[in-house]
């Protein structure tokens, strides 16, 4: 397929998550919560599997690509905005039902994905990026929600995580990153051999969920993805 197709494609898809996300929360079949979180933790992985799809040749398939999250994003914006009045977007999206809400996460949520995509697409520090932002911390979110009571409860740093949350964040983003980047390197994206890929995903993982952990006054997003980048360039040979 040529580049401009996969990219007409992976924007579909990815729209199409958001309405289909928007339509259950319509018919009360989602609560705007779970239709939220749900966001969080598909739409990266989705995102991801359109990849592959792109040239192998290609010396713009990296900006193909980042225009999927780079459009969608430019929607989160305008609705935050007020240029775009989209009240199912802002019920599905925002915890608190204001427009304004889509400026802090969702909008660093597509910057994320669309930096990583950028300047390291098809290799595992931008698999890895978008997996933890992703899963990771859409699972912590989930998981210690409903179970924070457990594992000794809130972390000693920082009262609004919980134990069990920052644990799920790293299991998940292990579980998750190690899924992708071992499809990725049978892609032939990465050289690295199967031990120390794992290395890289778990230290990686782990660091993030510490960094995740502390208070961050709404930011964490962002410094998870430059823990991951911190990481694999200065801490990992």
């Amino acid at each position: 397929m040529h580049d401009s197709a996969v990219f007409g494609f992976g924007l579909f898809v990815c729209l199409a998550v958001v309405e289909v996300l928007k339509f259950l929360v319509r018919r009360k079949v989602l609560g705007s919560s779970d239709a939220r979180k749900s966001l969080h933790i598909l739409t990266g992985p989705i995102f991801l599997l359109v990849w592959p799809l792109f040239e192998p040749s290609s010396t713009t398939a990296h900006l193909w690509a980042a225009l999927i999250p780079t459009l969608v994003t430019l929607q989160f914006a305008l609705i935050g905005l007020g240029l775009w009045r989209d009240a199912d977007t802002v019920k599905t999206m925002s915890r608190s039902g204001h427009r304004r809400e889509l400026l802090g996460g969702p909008l660093q949520y597509g910057v994320v994905c669309t930096l990583a995509t950028i300047f390291w697409f098809r290799s595992t520090i931008g698999i890895m990026s978008i997996i933890i932002l992703c899963i990771g911390d859409g699972f912590a979110d989930v998981l210690g929600r409903r179970f924070g009571h457990l594992l000794g409860g809130r972390v000693p740093w920082n009262a609004e995580k919980s134990i069990f949350g920052s644990v799920s964040f790293v299991m998940t983003s292990i579980i998750g990153s190690a899924v992708y980047c071992f499809a990725a390197r049978s892609l032939g994206w990465t050289e690295d051999d199967e031990s120390l890929l794992m290395i890289k995903i778990v230290c990686s993982c782990t660091l993030a969920g510490v960094i995740e952990s502390l208070p961050s006054n709404g930011c964490d997003n962002i410094t998870v993805f430059c823990t991951v980048i911190f990481t694999n360039k200065f801490l990992i040979i």
